[in-house]
């Protein structure tokens, strides 16, 4: 029987802490103890980067040399082998081999083992790929898999790869699998989801989790990889989404604007609702949304009402969600952000959303602002209010709108949202739903169960549970965190839930299916390869075309064509228009993203030829207007070209490579439609969210 989880998080806090106080070597063994796993057998290959690495390149039987690039060498602080964990660690069984041969030269084939490294690197902000690189390296020379530690400031990584045996020849085991990280783990004040992940590592939940011993090293490897299954954690996030999904809409109360049966428009307005938050919150790891916002302690002192005790109460998304989503995300930053006027009767700011509402529910309306001044402007079209005045027009095309239209003053108002201060015209979304939950509900009906009852926690108490991250997962390098992929999946799978007629097959009757990302991988790159083949001129197209599978590979680096080749296959990326009449939630079109900024890495690193490129398409679009003899609309538009031209410039001078490899690929050669327009929402945040990744936060 394992410990208590408890306990177990209680134990883990405190050998991650000891990585403040400890040195490296010392932290790095206590921690693998505390997880269950420690061995004699170890070796001292020297504690810099150069002796390390040094040392078993000469201990290596093939004596092939480490791309020093490939693992940042010159990064490293300090490094150390901690030590091999064989078979014998696990249950009794025949001592099998150690890390070296009688020639005290490392085992040319010995995958039934681990090897823990750590290494300690210069600098905190230390991304996903840059780990997947080193460990992906470190693997090629250890003929066992190696799991590498890291600590780069106050925080700790552990990567691990998933190596499987080549089944073509059993003497190789296949390097190029996928690489999973737990990333950015806090030493002093861990997130409980980075606890939970590593509580579930220790050796004693692994037993609890399967009912018995792992029996050999090969059961423990695939212990390891289940739990850091992305897939698993996906479900598992979505499972508890789903419950809190299913309670809600029974819950909420929304305008009639918004059309259809009440249960239907329900549906739909918590996944609006669903799909904001879920942006809303991967943004906030990336610190630009404040987490007081979130956090009950906090919102007790801002509010009048504590919206995590008064569980009937609406205050909170009124007070704090309605003016985070409308009139904050929505407006620019400065003097626009101002709160509606007071006083009884119509106001001047009838249906202007840009101003901030229920200014009484606030205990400090100055505190309210300040909190909410450090927002940055972030519309992507989702945080757009719905709320509008019908015209005439409107009604001559639509008549039945005049049925569910609120008479406001001489006018009618639609309220889809609800953003008014007029209490007939609000939304009503109980605080409940965000703290605290509900006990002991009937789901059965909606999650075609029989005789459950669900514990349904609040949102914000499902978020906290677990990790999120801004970078989309690759397909061979994932983060143990929920990705913006995540935003497509919860929407697709929710999609059937609010067609009243037939719920169980709307999701097919939409064709909303959402595929999976080796699978869009592979779509990716024939497309690609398709129109590179067609638009560079080559004399050997075979040749070309296997060149081309190497430069589209993750797994392959550098690039594999001469200059001439490299600056047509550039031109023709500046070229490509790539469009998906169905993108759904952008599934295939960030496949293409990422992949063509992949592509430029090796093509251009320097990011000089993509410049010089989008600069020159700039310049000619420039001059063409030149010819227009309505000479009031030319300077219009020469003007506007200049001001185009020196936007391209500064942002080509004060961001990231990968920024404006991204700004111009989706600007121009990116497009998609679908039938959805919140899928197409989606899809656009998902965008949003990948050039926010490579932005530098100011």
């Amino acid at each position: 029987m394992s410990e208590p989880r408890f306990e177990r998080r209680q134990a883990l806090q405190t050998a991650l802490l000891a990585f403040t106080q400890q040195p490296l070597k010392n932290a790095a063994i206590a921690l693998f103890n505390t997880l269950g796993y420690h061995s004699d057998k170890t070796a001292d290959f020297g504690n810099s980067a150069e002796e390390f690495l040094g040392n078993i390149e000469r201990l290596s039987p093939d004596n092939l040399s480490f791309k020093r690039s490939h693992l940042y060498a010159e990064k490293w602080l300090s490094c150390a082998f901690l030590f091999q964990l064989t078979d014998d660690e696990i249950p009794v069984l025949a001592t099998p081999p150690n890390l070296f041969n009688e020639a005290q030269q490392l085992m040319p084939s010995e995958i039934e083992s681990f090897v823990f490294l750590a290494i300690k690197l210069d600098g905190e902000t230390w991304s996903r790929t840059q780990f997947a690189s080193i460990t992906r390296e470190l693997n090629r020379r250890f003929p066992m898999p190696a799991i590498v530690l890291f600590r780069h400031g106050q925080l700790l990584s552990l990567a691990v790869i998933d190596r499987r045996v080549n089944l073509r020849d059993s003497s190789r085991d296949v390097i190029h699998s996928r690489i999973t990280v737990i990333k950015d783990v806090c030493c002093s004040a861990p997130h409980r989801a980075h606890l939970d992940i590593l509580s579930e590592l220790t050796f004693s939940a692994l037993i609890g989790e399967r009912k018995q011993r792992p029996k050999n090293f090969r059961d423990l490897y695939d212990a390891w990889i289940a739990v850091l299954s992305i897939q698993k954690l996906n479900q598992r996030f979505y499972t508890e989404l789903s419950c809190w999904y299913f309670w809600t809409v029974k819950q909420v109360q929304f305008p009639r604007g918004g059309g259809g049966e009440v249960a239907q428009r329900n549906a739909v307005a918590v996944i609006r609702l669903l799909t904001r938050l879920i942006f809303v919150w991967f943004i906030k790891e990336k610190k630009l949304i404040p987490a007081e916002l979130f956090d009950p302690t906090a919102l007790k002192m801002l509010l009048k009402t504590d919206p995590a005790a008064a569980g009937d109460a609406g205050n909170y998304y009124c007070a704090i969600l309605q003016n985070l989503f409308f009139a904050t995300l929505n407006v620019e930053r400065g003097a626009l952000r101002k709160w509606a006027t007071t006083g009884s009767g119509m106001k001047n700011d009838r249906l202007i959303h840009s101003v901030y509402r229920y200014k009484d529910l606030f205990c400090d309306a100055q505190a309210a602002l300040d909190l909410f001044a450090q927002i940055p402007f972030l519309n992507g079209g989702l945080f757009d209010c719905l709320d509008r005045e019908v015209t005439e027009r409107d009604l001559e095309r639509h008549p039945e709108l005049k049925a569910i239209a609120n008479q406001e003053g001489n006018g009618l108002v639609l309220r889809i949202d609800g953003f008014s201060r007029r209490a007939e015209a609000q939304a009503m979304v109980p605080n409940r739903v965000f703290f605290n939950g509900a006990a002991d509900v009937d789901l059965n009906t909606d999650l075609g169960t029989k005789n459950k009852r669900y514990q349904v926690n609040g949102l914000f108490d499902i978020f906290a549970r677990y990790q999120f991250t801004v970078e989309e997962n690759m397909p061979l390098e994932e983060e143990v965190a929920l990705d913006p992929e995540l935003l497509g999946k919860v929407f697709e799978n929710l999609l059937a839930s609010y067609n009243a007629e037939t719920q169980t097959t709307a999701r097919k009757q939409s064709g909303s299916f959402y595929t999976p990302r080796e699978v869009v991988d592979y779509m990716v790159d024939e497309a690609l390869l398709l129109y590179f083949a067609q638009a560079v001129a080559v004399d050997d197209q075979a040749a070309f075309k296997q060149q081309l599978r190497e430069l589209l590979a993750y797994t392959s680096d550098g690039n594999p064509f001469a200059p001439e080749i490299t600056a047509g296959l550039i031109a023709a990326i500046e070229a490509l228009r790539i469009l998906d009449p169905a993108c759904g939630s952008g599934a295939f079109p960030m496949g293409v993203l990422n992949k063509l900024v992949q592509v430029l890495r090796k093509l251009d690193p320097n990011n000089a030829q993509w410049r010089a490129q989008n600069r020159a398409h700039l310049e000619a679009n420039y001059h063409s207007l030149k010819t227009i003899p309505d000479l009031v609309l030319r300077d219009e538009k020469m003007q506007h070209a200049e001001e185009e031209l020196a936007q391209f410039d500064r942002t080509f001078s004060h961001h990231h490579a990968d920024y404006t490899r991204k700004l111009y690929l989706i600007n121009h050669c990116i497009h998609g439609i679908d039938l959805q327009p919140i899928a197409v929402q989606i899809a656009k945040l998902r965008f949003f969210i990948a050039l926010i990744v490579s932005q530098q936060v100011d």
